[in-house]
């Protein structure tokens, strides 16, 4: 049984998508994920046939619209696959069919995993499609590309459960966490891509500047530069293949796996301090996914200028699945 609270704002529309694009962004009955229809969900479920191999199943999700006008951020629980995803804005802010192009990224390799689930292919393979499938979209509505500050772009994190093995595969600074009874670990490592930017930011905080996010419009296109140079996002480069982190884990003793985007991220008001997930991982095992979220919007809430715990904006948007196995 699902339960969830969903508070709406005005739909996205998908009349522009293609058939085979709007395939995963379709409304399907009962669930509680739908992209573009609902603004913020958290829902707790027991799906039937998830986790083939554990006798019990529980998960959690959080999918919720930040500060901005979208929700670029995507979430897929399409078992036993489970995914999540980042979408990026070009830096000109330009919108393509009423949408940005971060909504574009994130819903299109979405789109690509849900169709994709099925087919025989490894997750590493699927993601490969997704890239091209963003590339190609952004050639159809004639973004120059040329320039890495107009290119669409997503992070994301997936993971399918078969068997006794968790599959994996991650890109950017969404993330896949496996909590165990007493430790947590990261399959794929985390590449803190805006750490030098948010450092940047504090100094500048503290020093009274008024318009830090301005006064680093610079660093902040330096870094998307570097997109599948220093770190990795699918953004229709080859060179994202280089970036993928993919493998295989052995569930034993995981009692949790959790992926998800940065806007579940605790803040931080040190990050010169470099990442810290035990916190997060504490609150995962022993309160839930639902609990971390609250904490999280609250602490954002005393910090509304972004100016104790450096940010982007106040609220990022969320995608997370937390799957419990027993």
């Amino acid at each position: 049984m699902f339960t969830s609270s969903d508070h709406h704002a005005p739909t996205d529309r998908t009349d522009q998508i293609s058939p085979t694009d709007r395939i995963g962004l379709a409304d399907r009955t009962g669930r509680t994920d739908r992209i573009g229809q609902n603004d913020r969900t958290v829902s707790t479920g027991t799906p039937r046939d998830a986790a083939a191999g554990f006798s019990t199943v529980r998960v959690e999700t959080v999918h919720e619209k930040g500060s901005g006008t979208f929700n670029e951020d995507a979430l897929l629980t399409q078992h036993p696959l489970f995914a999540v995803f980042d979408g990026a804005s070009s830096l000109s802010g330009q919108l393509h069919a009423g949408h940005s192009g971060a909504w574009w990224a994130a819903n299109l390799a979405r789109a690509t995993f849900e169709t994709c689930s099925h087919a025989g292919l490894s997750l590493r393979e699927t993601a490969l499609l997704a890239n091209t499938a963003i590339g190609s979209r952004m050639e159809r509505m004639g973004v120059d590309a040329e320039n890495p500050l107009n290119r669409w772009s997503a992070s994301m994190a997936a993971f399918r459960i078969t068997g006794n093995t968790l599959e994996y595969v991650q890109t950017g600074d969404s993330l896949i966490m496996c909590i165990t009874d007493d430790s947590f670990f990261l399959p794929a490592p985390y590449v803190h891509h805006d750490k030098e930017t948010l450092c940047r930011w504090k100094e500048l905080s503290e020093a009274g500047e008024q318009n830090v996010r301005q006064s680093l419009y610079e660093q902040i296109c330096s870094v998307r530069t570097k997109m599948n140079r220093t770190y990795g996002v699918l953004n229709g480069e080859v060179q994202a293949a280089d970036f993928l982190q993919y493998g295989h884990v052995p569930l034993a003793g995981i009692r949790q796996i959790v992926a998800f985007t940065d806007g579940l991220h605790l803040p931080t008001a040190h990050p010169e301090q470099g990442a810290d997930f035990s916190t997060a991982a504490g609150i995962l095992r022993t309160r839930g996914l639902r609990k971390l979220h609250e904490q999280i919007r609250t602490i954002e809430c005393t910090d509304a200028d972004c100016r104790l715990y450096p940010r982007f904006k106040q609220h990022d948007d969320i995608a997370a699945i937390a799957v419990h196995l027993a």
